[in-house]
């Protein structure tokens, strides 16, 4: 993928969530998630939010993804959320995905819902 190609819309599951401590007495999420993009098909991940249960905060995100061409896909991302509404979060940030040996800087702009279980929104490559 070049940078010219556009934007990647995501839709995700939150599969499971795991909550461990922190430092200075907050806590620490970790959440897994699974979905899928058109560009890149279906994909898993783990997005680390600090502190977890606050309205605002940090987040890292890892994952890989299988494109049906075969090629191999795989990301890190980080930035901020903040509280958007009852049980919703937007998270902002950018990352890069490597898409075969070619990174790709990108920008994120989503919301995960506690509510639906789902986190879901764009990249956008920067450039």
């Amino acid at each position: 993928m070049s940078k010219d190609q556009g934007i990647v819309e995501f839709s995700s599951t939150m599969t499971s969530v795991t909550v461990t401590p922190g430092a200075a007495g907050n806590l620490v999420g970790q959440t897994n998630v699974e979905g899928s993009s058109k560009e890149f098909g279906p994909f898993h991940g783990t997005v680390t939010y600090t502190p977890a249960g606050h309205s605002r905060g940090t987040w890292e995100y890892h994952a890989y993804a299988f494109p049906p061409d075969g090629r191999t896909v795989t990301g890190s991302a980080r930035g901020q959320f903040e509280a958007v509404g009852p049980m919703r979060w937007r998270t902002t940030g950018a990352g890069t995905l490597m898409v075969g040996d070619t990174p790709v800087v990108m920008k994120i702009d989503a919301v995960a819902d506690q509510a639906t279980r789902t986190w879901a929104g764009r990249l956008v490559p920067v450039g």
